[in-house]
């Protein structure tokens, strides 16, 4: 006979209530749930393995894969740059200097010549063709002479320029030349302030009621300073003098001069004619030199009320727009009281210079 399990229970420690009797349990059930438990776990390691080895074989193809071997990773690198307009700037440069980059930049260092007698080689680097334009090689650019080739699709017909468009061309060509500089910088200086460098010329003076002779007296000796110094200047030159007060006035248009010895003449006899009175703004005075957009501006003033505060500074900065170097002449009587003042901040804000000037000395 098969053994069989008892499984009894005691719901209370209470001799009153009697042990429960539960009915035995064949001991061939047990061994069925042990069979099946076996198996699971025999199917579920069989699985795993299974996945373990394909796992295995996947990272195996894929590094030891057509091209993988004997090579290293390379790494690229993507940078993106932007380019950002400016407003319009001139770096001057000599012909000496322009002759020396196209010759340094025409071969490389390392350069040798070949061992052969014969010259080498060299490719053809004419200027290409435009499309659209003919012009015969070893002649000047004549607005003239300029035609439109004909297209492919319609080769019978040439189109020639207008004379609208031909005046429109010469109009362009001559404003480019204005733009253009010319000849070497000239270097001037006035009431002490050292070498002012430039080819471009503004000179702002104050107007003010205590710049006359009432006050401290410089418009007189303003007139032989700007005489001198313009005598630096070569027509090639420009240059222009402006008065403030609450308003400007200027020699002549406003436009730049030629610094013609006619022109020159004209600065003497404007000193003599402006009448020191009224207020002073020396925003209105600054504004309108600057937006001649000189190379160099010298800023004439006692420095008086309302002086510049930092915001008004640093629009004045902005309109030099990284060009105009403005060189601030300070008068007063005594010594300088505020080294520390607008004047000085814009001589350093546009990498010009401060002078401070004693008009005491001049009476001594």
């Amino acid at each position: 006979m098969c053994p069989s399990i008892y499984l009894a229970f005691s719901a209370s420690n209470d001799d009153n209530y009697p042990m429960e009797v539960q009915k035995p349990i064949p001991s061939s059930s047990h061994s069925d749930l042990s069979k099946k438990s076996d198996w699971r776990s025999f199917g579920l390691s069989l699985l795993f393995h299974a996945l373990l080895i394909v796992l295995l074989a996947v990272v195996f193809t894929t590094t030891t894969g057509p091209g993988s071997q004997g090579e290293k990773i390379r790494s690229v690198e993507v940078v993106l740059t932007s380019v950002e307009e400016s407003s319009e700037q001139f770096e001057y440069e000599t012909q000496e200097q322009v002759d020396s980059n196209v010759t340094d930049s025409s071969q490389p260092e390392s350069f040798e010549p070949p061992p052969s007698d014969q010259p080498p080689t060299l490719p053809d680097v004419s200027a290409p063709e435009l499309p659209g334009f003919q012009v015969s090689p070893d002649s000047e650019l004549d607005a003239s002479q300029m035609t439109v080739a004909p297209s492919p699709a319609n080769s019978a017909e040439k189109y020639e320029l207008s004379q609208e468009d031909l005046k429109f061309i010469a109009r362009e060509q001559a404003a480019i030349r204005r733009r253009a500089p010319r000849g070497d910088p000239a270097n001037t200086q006035i009431f002490g302030t050292g070498n002012l460098s430039g080819r471009r010329f503004v000179f702002v003076i104050d107007r003010s009621k205590s710049m006359g002779d009432s006050g401290l007296g410089v418009l007189d000796k303003a007139r032989h300073e700007l005489t001198a110094a313009l005598e630096a200047l070569k027509p090639e030159h420009q240059f222009q003098v402006i008065a403030y007060h609450q308003s400007t006035i200027m020699i002549g248009k406003r436009q730049m001069l030629s610094a013609s010895e006619e022109n020159k003449l004209r600065v003497p006899t404007f000193i003599r004619s402006l009448v020191a009175f009224g207020a002073t703004r020396h925003e209105n005075g600054l504004s309108a030199g600057l937006a001649f957009r000189p190379d160099v501006l010298v800023f004439m003033t006692d420095g008086g009320l309302p002086i510049l505060n930092n915001g008004q500074v640093e629009q004045m900065r902005k309109m030099a727009g990284g060009r105009t170097q403005i060189h601030s002449i300070q008068f007063g009587s005594g010594p300088n009281q505020d080294p520390d003042n607008f004047m000085l901040k814009l001589a350093t804000e546009t990498e010009g210079s401060f002078r401070y000037i004693d008009v005491n000395q001049w009476k001594d």
